[in-house]
C-alpha cells in the first residue's frame, strides 16, 4: 500500500488541534474547579467575618452596659476581642468591690495606655490584692495614738500601725479625715495600695521598677484630680486613703532606714538592729517625716499631715528617752558595783558638753557634731540637754538638732 503523506499530516494536525482542544477544555475544568474553590472560600471567609462582626457587636453592647465611658470601650474595642471579653469579665469583679469598672480600668491602664495584656495583667493583679484585707492590723497596740486618733471606746483598740511609735484607730481616722468621695481617686488608692502590700511582703519583688514608674504615674493623677476637684467646689478634698497614707510612709521610712545603713526585710523589718541602735531608727523616722512633708505640699492631704506629725512625735519621744538614758549611764567617770568595788565607767564621756547655749549653736551651725550626739548644755544654774540630728526639724525652724527636756535641770554633780 502506497504512503499518503497528506493524509499522514491531516491526521496528525487533527490530532495536535484534538490535544489542544482537550488541553483547553482540561485548562477551562482547572478554571472552573478554581473559581468554584475561591468561591467557597470567599463565602467561607465572608461567613467568618459575618460571624466576627456579629460577635464584634454583640461584645460592644456588652462592654457599654459595663463602661459608661464611650472612650474606654473604644480602647478596650481596639485591642481585640479577646481583650474585650477579659474587661466584659473583669469589669463585675471590679464592682462587686466597690469599685466603678470605668475608673478602675483608667487606673490599671495607666502605665501601659492600652488595654492590651500588660494592663489585663496589672488589672488581675490588683483585684487579687483587693480580695485579701487592705491593711494589716494590730490589735491591742503599745504605741499611743496622737490625740483623736485613738479608739472611738475603751474596747476599740484595733491600730494601724506606721511607724515604730505611731499608730492610729481606722474608725478614728475615718470619722476625722472622712472617705474619698471620688471614685478615680478611690481607684487610683487602691491600686498603690496593692502595689505597696507586694512590695512590703516581697522587697525586691520582680515588678518593683514597673510599681516605681506605675506609682508616679498614678500620684500625678490623684493630685491633678484632686486640684480639678478643689477648684470646681472651693473645698478641701482629701486625696488618701489611709491605705495610701500608710505606703507613702513606709516608701519614705524604707529609703529614711536605708540610708542610715539597715538592712530591711518584709514591713520595713530591721533585720540588723543591735542594742544602742534604736536612736538611728529615731533619726530615719524623723528624716521620713520631713520627706514626707515637701511630698505632701504638692497633695495637701491632712490625713497625710497627721501621719508626718505624728511619726515626727513619735520619734521624738523615743530620741528623748534613749538620751536621758545615755545621759544618765555617761555622767559618772567611775561606777560601784557588786562587792563595793569601783571601776572605770565605759560610757563616761558620750555625752558631750557645751558651756552655754552660745557655744552649742555655733558648734551645731558649723557643724561640729555628729548626727545622734546628746549634749549637756549649761543654762543659767541648770543644763537643757540637746541631741544633735543633722536633720531639719520641719516643726522647729528646721533646726539641726532637738531639745531632749522641755525645762532647765539642775545637776549637783555636773
Amino acid at each position: 500500500m502506497a504512503f499518503n503523506m497528506m493524509a499522514f499530516l491531516g491526521g496528525a494536525a487533527t490530532g495536535i488541534v484534538d490535544r489542544l482542544d482537550d488541553n483547553e477544555r482540561l485548562a477551562e475544568k482547572d478554571d472552573d474547579r478554581a473559581y468554584t474553590k475561591s468561591e467557597e472560600t470567599r463565602l467561607y471567609k465572608r461567613n467568618i467575618r459575618d460571624k466576627k462582626n456579629e460577635t464584634t457587636k454583640e461584645l460592644a453592647g456588652l462592654l457599654s452596659t459595663l463602661y459608661k465611658d464611650p472612650v474606654n470601650v473604644e480602647r478596650i474595642m481596639a485591642a481585640g476581642n479577646t481583650a474585650g471579653a477579659f474587661w466584659a469579665e473583669w469589669a463585675p469583679k471590679a464592682l462587686e468591690l466597690g469599685y466603678p469598672p470605668d475608673d478602675m480600668f483608667k487606673t490599671v491602664t495607666t502605665s501601659s495606655g492600652d488595654a492590651g495584656n500588660v494592663s489585663q495583667s496589672i488589672a488581675n493583679e490588683t483585684i487579687s490584692g483587693l480580695e485579701i484585707p487592705v491593711i494589716e492590723n494590730i490589735s491591742g497596740s503599745s504605741n499611743v495614738a496622737p490625740e483623736g486618733l485613738g479608739g472611738s471606746t475603751p474596747t476599740d483598740n484595733t491600730q494601724v500601725q506606721l511607724s515604730s511609735g505611731f499608730s492610729v484607730n481606722p474608725v478614728a481616722w475615718a470619722n476625722m479625715f472622712g472617705s474619698v468621695k471620688d471614685d478615680g481617686l478611690s481607684s487610683d488608692n487602691a491600686r498603690l495600695t496593692v502595689m505597696s502590700n507586694q512590695l512590703a511582703r516581697n522587697p525586691e519583688h520582680k515588678d518593683k521598677e514597673r510599681f516605681a514608674l506605675e506609682r508616679e504615674l498614678i500620684l500625678k493623677n490623684i493630685k491633678d484630680k484632686a486640684e480639678a476637684q478643689r477648684d470646681a467646689t472651693g473645698e478641701d478634698v482629701e486625696p488618701f486613703t489611709l491605705g495610701t497614707v500608710k505606703d507613702n510612709v513606709t516608701a519614705a521610712l524604707r529609703s529614711a532606714l536605708l540610708e542610715q545603713k539597715f538592712d530591711i526585710g518584709i514591713d520595713n523589718q530591721i533585720k540588723n538592729a543591735e542594742e544602742g541602735d534604736r536612736w538611728r531608727q529615731g533619726l530615719a523616722e524623723l528624716d521620713a517625716a520631713k520627706e514626707l512633708t515637701t511630698f505632701n505640699t504638692a497633695f495637701k492631704s491632712k490625713g497625710m499631715d497627721a501621719a508626718i506629725q505624728g511619726m515626727h512625735d513619735g520619734a521624738i519621744n523615743s530620741l528623748e528617752q534613749y538620751g536621758w538614758e545615755l545621759y544618765t549611764k555617761s555622767k559618772d567617770e567611775m561606777l560601784t558595783v557588786e562587792g563595793g568595788r569601783t571601776v572605770k565607767n565605759p560610757d563616761f564621756g558620750k555625752t558631750k558638753v557645751a558651756a552655754s547655749i552660745e557655744e552649742f549653736e555655733n558648734t551645731a551651725s558649723r557643724r561640729g557634731y555628729s548626727s545622734g550626739d546628746v549634749i549637756r548644755v549649761t543654762k543659767g544654774s541648770g543644763f537643757v540637754l540637746v541631741m544633735y540630728t543633722g536633720i531639719p526639724n520641719i516643726y522647729d525652724n528646721n533646726n539641726l538638732y532637738i531639745g531632749l527636756t522641755r525645762a532647765a535641770e539642775t545637776d549637783g554633780d555636773m
